[in-house]
């Protein structure tokens, strides 16, 4: 079972599935790609919830649906109880205001041919038709302000700026419609090391100033646990486990989920508890041919006949979160 419904949650994912057809012509029927699978979970107002899993576990696909730019096969997402895959027209423009999306790439994500003060206020033409000229102007100044931007950037072009500098802008551009919730697509892997905190320490500052809820989607274990409230593991497109970041730290509950920790960089290699010939030994399976039962069997030392037939169902373990997994139990026992 999954968690219920509660009075403070803003966003509720419920029995969420996405299939992709490749290889599809005339000729040929193509080959289903499950990129996600029945995949359920909550985000209360004024958390920051990290999504984190290898390349190609459906992370991306997962934030794409949350904010409408797809569509689910199955399932609803629910925003503030009101079912966002049903919405059209009016009513779905006038949640666009609320619900926005920081991209990976902030370079590609930012119109060539736009100033960055144009590409800033867009957001406004499309969604506050009802404002002057002159009140866009200000507030797109008002949001360079508030991430580091200078006025007199409002009118150069996107490639004169740094990738940090492009990702204040794609933050600005998401600010500015004044939302509830931001979706960040790996807001910081295009980027240095260098600025990757200061990305990440600017979302933290306009989260706390603004009362934002955000979703933070990082292939990064690193990454998730520098911002993050919680985390929600995702393996092939299922999710294997839901818990707060001191609890994952201390006591995560699936093997995965340790493995994403032991694999985590640390300053010194002396220190990580994976080798790197343990690691690259253990094949992602393809999605496009999934295994059965647990989809992390292939990998997992612990699986069993069990694993290798049955999915696991989630699991609510009091004080933690849920987890997908057979054998949690007697895992953490030994």
């Amino acid at each position: 079972m999954t968690q219920p419904p509660a009075a403070d949650d803003l966003l509720n994912v419920v029995g969420v599935s996405k299939i992709y057809v490749t290889g599809q012509s005339v000729l040929r029927r193509g080959t289903m790609l499950r990129a996600l699978h029945d995949v359920s979970f909550n985000v209360q107002t004024g958390e920051t919830l990290g999504i984190v899993g290898e390349s190609g576990c459906g992370k991306t696909t997962l934030g794409k649906i949350i904010v409408r730019l797809l569509r689910p096969n199955t399932g609803r997402v629910l925003w503030m109880g009101r079912d966002l895959t049903a919405m059209a027209g009016e009513e779905l423009r006038l949640v666009r205001r609320d619900l926005q999306f920081i991209f990976q790439d902030p370079q590609t994500a930012l119109n060539p041919r736009m100033t960055v003060g144009e590409i800033i206020a867009e957001p406004l033409r499309v969604l506050r038709p009802d404002l002057k000229p002159r009140d866009r102007m200000q507030r797109t100044l008002d949001m360079m302000a508030a991430v580091n931007l200078l006025p007199d950037h409002a009118g150069r072009f996107p490639h004169e700026f740094s990738g940090g500098q492009a990702q204040r802008i794609g933050i600005a551009r998401a600010l500015i419609t004044g939302p509830q919730m931001i979706v960040c697509d790996e807001p910081v892997s295009a980027l240095d090391l260098s600025v990757q905190a200061q990305i990440l320490n600017l979302l933290q500052d306009v989260k706390d100033k603004l009362g934002l809820t955000l979703i933070v989607i990082s292939h990064n274990l690193n990454v998730v646990r520098h911002i993050a409230d919680r985390v929600l593991v995702l393996y092939l497109g299922q999710v294997m486990e839901i818990a707060s970041v001191q609890a994952l730290r201390s006591r995560p509950l699936h093997p995965y989920t340790s493995l994403l920790l032991s694999a985590a960089p640390v300053p010194d290699p002396r220190l990580s508890q994976l080798t790197e010939q343990d690691w690259f030994d253990t094949e992602l399976p393809s999605p496009l041919d999934m295994p059965t039962g647990c989809p992390f069997h292939t990998r997992c030392a612990y699986a069993t006949d069990r694993c290798r037939l049955e999915r696991p169902q989630p699991e609510i373990v009091p004080g933690h979160g849920q987890v997908s997994c057979h054998n949690w139990r007697s895992i953490e026992m030994a």
